[in-house]
C-alpha cells in the first residue's frame, strides 16, 4: 500500500467470506478459506510484521501455527471483539438455563409490591 505495508484476510471457514467484498474494496487482500495445515504457500513465504487475529476460537486454532510459521512477527489477539462475551452468556445460561428477576440480579432495583 501507499504507507508501505498491505493487509491480507486468512478466513478459516467459507461462511467468514462473506466480508471479503467488502474487505477488497477496502484494499485487504482476501485469501482462501482454510485452516492452518492449508495455507497458501505464498502466504508462509510472506515476511509478516503483525498478525492480528479475532476471537479466541480462532486464535486457539491458529496461535501455535502462526508462531511457527512467522516467529518474528507480533501476534495480536482481538480484545475489542466482544463474541467472547456471548460464548460466555450462552455458557452460563446452558449452566443454569432458570429464568431470573430483576430482584434477584439487582436487589432492590425491581418493581414495588
Amino acid at each position: 500500500g501507499e504507507a508501505g505495508w498491505s493487509v491480507d484476510f486468512q478466513p478459516l471457514w467459507p461462511s467468514d467470506a462473506q466480508y471479503v467484498w467488502q474487505l477488497a474494496a477496502a484494499g485487504v487482500t482476501p485469501l482462501q478459506p482454510g485452516y492452518p495445515a492449508s495455507w497458501q504457500a505464498d502466504m508462509r513465504a510472506a515476511d509478516y510484521a503483525l498478525i492480528f487475529v479475532a476471537r479466541r476460537y480462532t486464535f486457539e486454532v491458529v496461535a501455535d501455527n502462526v508462531r511457527a510459521a512467522w516467529p518474528r512477527a507480533r501476534v495480536v489477539y482481538d480484545t475489542v471483539d466482544v463474541h467472547f462475551l456471548r460464548e460466555a452468556r450462552v455458557a452460563m445460561m446452558a449452566a443454569a438455563p432458570k429464568v431470573v428477576d430483576a430482584d434477584t440480579v439487582l436487589p432492590g432495583q425491581g418493581t414495588d409490591e
